[in-house]
């Protein structure tokens, strides 16, 4: 079996990520078997000390999204250069990502992507 994968599509692209959490619109995942995230996210610090938070938000509908995040992690990014995570999400109708700073010490620049699996 191969897996077909649709181009990528932009998510979000946030320049002033700081302690207040950013949602990105809604992704329409319907015709999907798995999808592939990538967060890409770098600091306007040399040494950051605030971690990046990136929370998950499911639908099952595409109205009513979780109060309370599906996923969530953090990591902490390289100074100016660019950090990249990857994660998956399988069959699920719509979700959204939240970002924020555990801080307010650093602000953060976050590109977000996916691709979706559409055969598998």
């Amino acid at each position: 079996m191969a897996i077909t994968w649709a181009a990528n599509q932009t998510i979000t692209q946030l320049t002033s990520v700081v302690d207040t959490e950013q949602l990105s619109t809604a992704l329409d995942l319907v015709a999907s078997y798995l999808t592939n995230v990538t967060i890409i996210a770098n600091s306007d610090q040399t040494t950051p000390t605030d971690k990046l938070i990136v929370r998950i938000y499911r639908s099952r509908d595409g109205t009513n999204f979780d109060d309370v995040p599906w996923q969530e992690f953090s990591f902490l990014p390289d100074d100016t250069n660019d950090h990249r995570k990857s994660f998956d999400i399988s069959m699920c109708i719509q979700v959204k990502l939240g970002v924020e700073s555990e801080g307010t010490t650093d602000t953060y620049v976050v590109d977000a992507d996916y691709r979706r699996a559409t055969a598998i």
